[in-house]
C-alpha cells in the first residue's frame, strides 16, 4: 500500500540531517525511488488503465517489432567488427517498465534473425523487477533464461543499449537565473500550508558535500509544506 506519510517523514528527516535543505535532485531521487513509498519502488500500478500512463509497447507489439529491426541492424555491425573468437552482442534496456517491450524485442530478434545473444534489464525498482520477471516468465517461457537483471551498468558491455521513455524518470537539478546568476534549487520544510517564495542563500553556505557544484550554482531554497500527508507527491513548483 502506498504510504505518502512515510515518504514525507523520510524527506523531512533527510532535510534536517542535511542542515535544513537538500538539492532538488536529491528530493526527486527520494520521491521516485525511496524504499519508503517512492513512486517507482511502491507496488502501486503505474502503467496501463489501472496506472498513471500508457507507453507505446503496451498498446501494440508493432512498436517493439519495428525497434527490433533497427536493433538487429546495429547488432550486425557490432558482430562484424568484433574480432573475438566467441563474439556475442547483447541488448541492454534501461528501466523496462512492465517488460512488454523487452519480451517483444527479444522474441522478434530470435524468430526473425536467429539472435543468439541475451537481453539485460537495468532496473532500480524491486517492485518493477518482480513484475517484469513474472510477465516474461509467463509470456515467454522458452526465452526467459535469456533475460538477466542488473543493479548497475556493467563495466564491459558489447551490444545495443535501449531506453524508452525513461529519461523523465532520472533525477535532475533545477536552477533559476536571476540577474545573470545561476541559482541552484534546494528543498526545505516550511511551517505553513502554502508554498513559500524561494529563499536565496550564498554558495558559501551550501552543504560541504556540494563543493563540486559551487562554481556553477549559487543556492536557492524552495520550501514545501509539512501538512500535506494526503498527497502522493509534494509540489515544489512556483505558481
Amino acid at each position: 500500500m502506498y504510504q505518502p506519510q512515510t515518504l514525507l517523514q523520510r524527506l523531512k528527516q533527510e532535510i534536517e540531517q542535511s542542515g535544513g535543505a537538500i538539492p532538488f535532485s536529491r528530493y526527486m531521487t527520494l520521491a521516485l525511488y525511496a524504499t519508503e513509498g517512492g513512486y517507482y519502488t511502491s507496488p502501486k500500478p503505474k502503467f496501463g488503465r489501472q496506472g498513471d500512463f500508457i507507453t507505446a509497447p503496451l498498446l501494440s507489439p508493432l512498436f517493439s517489432q519495428c525497434l527490433a529491426s533497427q536493433v538487429w541492424e546495429i547488432l550486425e555491425q557490432i558482430l562484424r567488427a568484433d574480432l573475438r573468437e566467441n563474439r556475442q552482442a547483447d541488448v541492454l534496456e534501461f528501466g523496462a517498465g512492465t517488460g512488454r517491450m523487452a519480451g517483444d524485442i527479444l522474441s522478434t530478434l530470435v524468430a526473425e534473425q536467429g539472435f543468439a545473444g541475451r537481453y539485460a534489464i537495468l532496473e532500480a525498482s524491486d517492485a518493477l523487477r518482480a513484475e517484469q520477471q513474472l510477465y516474461l516468465q509467463g509470456a515467454f517461457p522458452d526465452l526467459f533464461d535469456r533475460f538477466y537483471w542488473l543493479d548497475k551498468l556493467p563495466e564491459n558491455f558489447v551490444g545495443v543499449v535501449l531506453a524508452n521513455e525513461v529519461l523523465d524518470a532520472f533525477p535532475v537539478e533545477r536552477f533559476t537565473i536571476r540577474n545573470g546568476e545561476l541559482l541552484r534549487n534546494f528543498v526545505a520544510v516550511a511551517a505553513e500550508k502554502e508554498l513559500e517564495p524561494p529563499v536565496s542563500r550564498k554558495a558559501s553556505e551550501a552543504n560541504p558535500e556540494d563543493d563540486n557544484m559551487r562554481a556553477l550554482y549559487a543556492n536557492q531554497i524552495y520550501r514545501f509544506p509539512t501538512k500535506r500527508a494526503d498527497q502522493r507527491t509534494i509540489n515544489c513548483s512556483r505558481s
